[in-house]
């Protein structure tokens, strides 16, 4: 019968652990999912040309690509995106393959 309870509590801790991991799994997956949105956003609010009365904006967008970049900004490269229209070369921000090769 001890063997039976034995079993019992472990399965119940088994189960707690795969449930909270499974829980912190999606948190993290939805977590980065929302970063990655934001930093489209963001590289699309860079796309503008720089104006001083989008200069908050373009500030917002800095910050949000510094916060979730795992490589930090040098200075000088938050200066040049505050500074200068961010130019992709024609390619589509949200399509990550070369024109001509599809998806």
């Amino acid at each position: 019968m001890g063997s039976q309870i034995q079993a019992a509590l472990i399965a119940a801790i088994v189960s707690a652990v795969v449930t909270v991991g499974g829980w912190f799994v999606t948190y993290w997956t939805q977590d980065r999912a929302l970063q990655v949105k934001m930093v489209e956003i963001a590289v699309g609010i860079l796309r503008a040309e720089p104006k001083e009365n989008i200069r908050p904006a373009r500030e917002w967008a800095v910050d949000v690509i510094s916060e979730y970049s795992y490589v930090p900004l040098k200075p000088e490269v938050q200066r040049a995106l505050l500074e200068h229209r961010v130019d992709v070369g024609g390619y589509d921000v949200y399509d990550y393959s070369p024109p001509g090769l599809g998806r």
